[in-house]
């Protein structure tokens, strides 16, 4: 199940949270350094979160309409609604905190 994906617009967001019982999308901006560190973060950890479906954007498009202003910024979804937001970059283990609590409780 975990798969990973690059997301360009509106249409590949909908499509990658549909289905889905458990995502993140990680939402960047290009040439910020900070987002490329907790993308680097994700690619590295995701093997460890089988469950979970890790997607990446780029597109500040995406963001503004959820009121997302600064970067980087990690979407959490469970059925396709959002449950949570960690914003700015972290440490790895607050990552993996994150994802444990919200998304390996009942697993």
């Amino acid at each position: 199940m975990n798969e990973s994906m690059t997301i360009s617009n509106e249409k590949e967001l909908h499509d990658f949270l549909r289905g889905k019982q458990r995502a993140v999308v990680l939402f960047g901006k290009e040439g910020c350094l900070r987002c490329s560190i907790v993308e680097t973060v994700i690619e590295g950890i995701k093997k460890e979160y089988p469950i979970i479906s890790f997607g990446f954007t780029k597109d500040t498009a995406l963001a503004e309409p959820r009121h997302i202003d600064t970067y980087p910024v990690l979407v959490f979804y469970e059925n396709g609604a959002e449950v949570g937001r960690l914003i700015g970059s972290d440490k790895i283990t607050r990552i993996k905190n994150i994802l444990n609590l919200w998304f390996l409780k009942d697993w």
